[in-house]
């Protein structure tokens, strides 16, 4: 599962995907290296570009994608937008 359009529900398939094929002890530059193969828009790779050198790769770039892309209000929002925009 890629994250090719900055979309909460797309994001949110793609964190589901990383908690499931990620091994937990696994280091975090691996994950990190695992996630940004999946991230395509420049702006998350700029943010996992910038958690590169921090103690918790992965989990900061994590943390800091989930709330620029996956909080529930936008999800919900976004569901709203697509059901109000139907003909």
């Amino acid at each position: 599962m890629d994250f090719v359009h900055l979309d909460a529900r797309e994001f949110s398939h793609l964190r589901i995907a990383m908690e499931n094929i990620l091994p937990e002890d696994a280091a975090e530059r691996f994950k990190l290296q695992i996630l940004t193969d999946h991230l395509k828009p420049e702006e998350a790779l700029l943010v996992a570009n910038s958690y590169s050198n921090s103690r918790y790769p992965f989990n900061d770039t994590m943390d800091a994608l989930t709330k620029m892309y996956g909080q529930h209000h936008q999800l919900a929002l976004q569901h709203i937008t697509e059901l109000t925009t139907l003909d």
